[in-house]
């Protein structure tokens, strides 16, 4: 109960004693509005902004803390730029959501940060992505699509925060969520491998590999079937992010009733890892002796959808190599009229035809005229 001495609002002390009855209602509230402008993404930051503040009311553990300074907090912000640095250009990446942690001597240190997308409803049907069959298809292209830019913010959290060696990114499409953890050495080896294959490109190709049948609609056919992926000798796979859950839903219920468990037990992960535990609450993580589901078959596209991602770059470098291989192999056609230059006229002068046969015999059958890719004997 709440503290005799500490008096609230009608409103809060309902939801203290019954946050069922308000939390969740505001969720669904904010969930529904962000459904009537669909096609938007800023619908959806009432309800990103209400979950992360519930998260921020985790608390930190005082067993062994120094109880003569404060205690690190959560705290969510929104836009947080984060910023790199290369020679005297310096460019920002700007996540939607951060949470960080506040440290006792008043520093910032992210715990995670969240990329909103909205999940638009193509044509006509149930605009409800609770109720909609293809909604959880679209999302998934959309992680698909996102996950360079996911990329890429973490990479720019690692270069804003050096002492930083992993950090956990959330997706949220719509009303669905995913995580990933991103490790600051794995990318740098990928990155390295990405300059590599710029100026040096083995002689193998990327192959395509299909997914198989997933039962998608066209747009989900189109974004993953087929998926291009490199070897594991090009692109070891212990380098990519490690997937901790993709496309599942935030809520529960319509309306909306309870937060998903997978939610709450993979964000009290996160959390644990910044060590912050889960205030006992609507957004309690599952008691003891919950198993985390394995999501099956799911598993198949999701890491398709990441090695895609991460095979992109490399590939086009490859592919661009072998096609400048294919028209550096080409004979330029020998344009009739073109003369070599020999230099100024000596004694005796031969004629031009005789210089220019002269010329073709020395130089040889690999001789081209004219155009890119001249070449001569010399």
């Amino acid at each position: 109960m709440a503290s005799p001495s500490l008096k609230l609002s009608p409103a809060l002390q309902t939801a203290f004693n019954d946050p069922e009855g308000v939390a969740f209602e505001k969720q669904d509230s904010s969930l529904g509005a962000a459904m009537h402008k669909h096609t938007n993404e800023w619908p959806l930051y009432g309800v990103t902004s209400r979950f992360c503040s519930d998260l921020c009311t985790a608390s930190y553990p005082a067993q062994g803390h120094d109880n003569s300074r404060p205690v690190p907090q959560l705290e969510c912000y929104n836009q947080a730029d984060y910023v790199t640095k290369e020679g005297t250009t310096r460019s920002t990446r700007i996540p939607d959501f951060s949470v960080f942690v506040v440290d006792v001597d008043s520093q910032l240190r992210p715990a995670f940060t969240v990329e909103v997308k909205p999940l638009p409803f193509h044509g006509p049907g149930i605009h409800d992505w609770r109720l909609n069959p293809n909604s959880k298809k679209h999302a998934m292209v959309h992680f698909g699509r996102a996950i360079s830019q996911l990329r890429e913010q973490a990479q720019y959290v690692f270069a804003t925060f050096p002492h930083l060696q992993e950090h956990h990114v959330i997706l949220q499409v719509g009303y669905f969520f995913s995580v990933l953890l991103f490790k600051k050495e794995n990318e740098r080896k990928i990155c390295d491998l990405e300059t590599v294959s710029e100026h040096h490109t083995p002689n193998k190709r990327p192959r395509s590999h299909s997914v198989g049948n997933t039962n998608a609609d066209s747009d989900l056919e189109l974004e993953l079937e087929p998926t291009i992926y490199l070897d594991e000798d090009i692109l070891p796979r212990n380098l990519l992010p490690e997937i901790i859950c993709v496309n599942q839903p935030i809520f529960m219920g319509k309306p909306v009733n309870s937060y998903n468990e997978v939610f709450c037990y993979v964000l009290s992960m996160v959390l644990k890892k910044n060590e912050f535990v889960l205030q006992k609450s609507w957004l309690s993580p599952p008691e003891a002796g919950y198993e985390f589901p394995t999501f099956g078959d799911q598993q198949v596209i999701w890491k398709q959808c990441l090695l895609k991602a991460y095979s992109t770059k490399i590939a086009s470098h490859m592919d661009h190599r072998k096609q400048e291989r294919a028209v550096d192999q080409q004979l330029t056609p020998e344009d009739r009229k073109d003369v070599d230059y020999v230099g100024p006229p000596t004694t005796p002068t031969p004629s031009h035809r005789t210089l220019r046969n002269h010329s073709t015999t020395a130089a040889g059958p690999s001789s081209t005229r004219g155009g890119r890719g001249r070449r001569t004997g010399n």
